[in-house]
């Protein structure tokens, strides 16, 4: 897994995991998984600059820190359609620390979605990710929630 989070100045996590999963409920209309694993993950978070409480000087330059550890991972993922033309998916992920600066992170994400013509829908996603020890200055949670309409050009095949 690559990611960045401009928001947290993570310029780079990459992460190697690897793990089983279990489906606990199969049907036509839901799924709901688990999953256990371990993995090892890096963060590099950039340099960046705060206002300064006490001045002078104006700014305070935050310096790049690099964080690598070991972690397990726990996580379960549930989607279901609600009805004919909805559905709703939903995931979270946990990864307590192994090694490294002592902590845990997570990511939880969500989607209801909604066809209100062949063409058209709409959409709600919700988006968590959440570091418990970040570099001195960054926040640790990242919230995102957002909402869309949906056009679909062309025909189904």
């Amino acid at each position: 897994d690559f990611n960045s989070n401009a928001l947290q100045h993570l310029d780079l996590q990459n992460v190697v995991d690897g793990g089983f999963g279990r489906h606990v409920i199969k049907t036509k209309n839901t799924q709901f998984d688990v999953s256990a694993g371990a993995g090892y993950n890096q963060e590099f978070f950039g340099s960046f600059s705060v206002t300064n409480p006490t001045p002078p000087p104006p700014t305070i330059i935050i310096a790049a820190v690099t964080q690598k550890n070991a972690e397990a991972t726990v996580g379960e993922e549930f989607d279901t359609k609600l009805g004919s033309r909805s559905t709703f998916s939903e995931t979270f992920n946990y990864y307590p620390n192994f090694t490294g600066p002592s902590g845990y992170r997570y990511t939880f994400n969500t989607v209801l979605s909604t066809a209100i013509s062949k063409w058209f829908g709409w959409q709600f996603n919700l988006a968590d990710n959440f570091l418990s020890n970040p570099p001195d200055g960054i926040k640790k949670n990242d919230l995102l929630i957002s909402t869309g309409l949906r056009l679909t050009f062309g025909g189904t095949k």
